[in-house]
């Protein structure tokens, strides 16, 4: 966060972010960065009736980051404090002149329609600076922090047995180096997920194998499946295809054929489990 943004703990009192509601009603709670003294109440800017709308919601408490008018900032690191008071008592630490911390959340990621992304306890979070590094286990909420740090420039990673870390979000490599400034608080999460894989071969209608034939496997619940595959995997030259990291559930795996029809079967992925011998037929 800029040196100029004006940084806060509130509760929202009265919800915004509809056509014509702009403004949302807070109460501050705890002054962090350039907060004028004696406020205690202001309306929030969340920029309603644009494409940087930020919802907040009536009673949660936020670290709400906005400029000198309060409207929050686009792209600011404002977020409910629910979960992340870890992250709030960094920032406390941080406007303290206390020492460098990077903290986080790893989070278990999911695919299906009616999952959302868990906290992932157990996760070994290595921090590594010139051939040196320290190590955190996330807990049961999925945080984890390095405190006392010296400043510099760190690689963070994650690893956990049945597990593999997200590699991308929204289709842009995920950034694992960080800088941390002196006496600085800096915030990195990551995601995971569970290593279950579909895995088989692909052939023709005369028993050849096939390469270069994508497998492709949606998400399935019940009587819905996603409109798009969650996994996409090429056969290779012996006709093997492997499709993961797949979460626990349902998926329909199969092939398209160059005329658009599809021959998809029902598999279950338990968690991290490999199922394999699923072939599949191009028809």
């Amino acid at each position: 966060m800029g040196t100029s943004a004006i940084v806060l703990v509130a509760r929202v009192t009265a919800e915004g972010g509809r056509a014509k509601q702009r403004n949302t009603h807070v109460v501050i709670e705890e002054a962090l960065q350039n907060v004028p003294k004696g406020l205690q109440e202001v309306d929030i800017d969340n920029n309603a009736g644009s494409n940087c709308l930020y919802r907040l919601e009536p009673g949660e408490r936020y670290v709400i980051v906005t400029d000198s008018s309060y409207r929050i900032i686009t792209c600011s690191t404002t977020f409910k404090v629910k979960g992340k008071e870890h992250v709030l008592e960094a920032l406390g630490n941080q406007v303290k002149g206390g020492p460098t911390r990077i903290v986080g959340t790893v989070l278990r990621r999911e695919v299906l329609f009616s999952g959302t992304d868990q906290p992932l306890a157990g996760v070994l979070v290595t921090a590594e600076i010139d051939g040196s590094s320290r190590k955190s286990t996330t807990d049961a909420y999925g945080r984890y922090e390095f405190l006392g740090l010296n400043p510099g420039r760190y690689t963070l990673t994650v690893s956990k047995e049945r597990f593999v870390p997200e590699t991308e979000q929204d289709n842009r490599l995920l950034e694992r180096s960080v800088l941390a400034g002196k006496k600085s608080c800096v915030e990195w999460n990551a995601g995971m997920w569970a290593d279950g894989s579909i895995a088989g071969v692909v052939r023709g209608l005369d028993g050849r194998v096939l390469s270069g034939v994508p497998a492709q496997a949606f998400a399935a619940e019940g009587e819905q499946t996603r409109s798009w595959p969650d996994r996409v995997a090429a056969s290779s030259r012996d006709g093997s295809y492997s499709l993961g990291p797949l979460p626990e559930g349902d998926y329909l795996v199969g092939l398209k054929s160059a005329d658009g029809q599809a021959n998809f079967t029902r598999v279950h992925v338990g968690e991290s489990q490999a199922i394999k011998g699923i072939d599949l037929i191009l028809r």
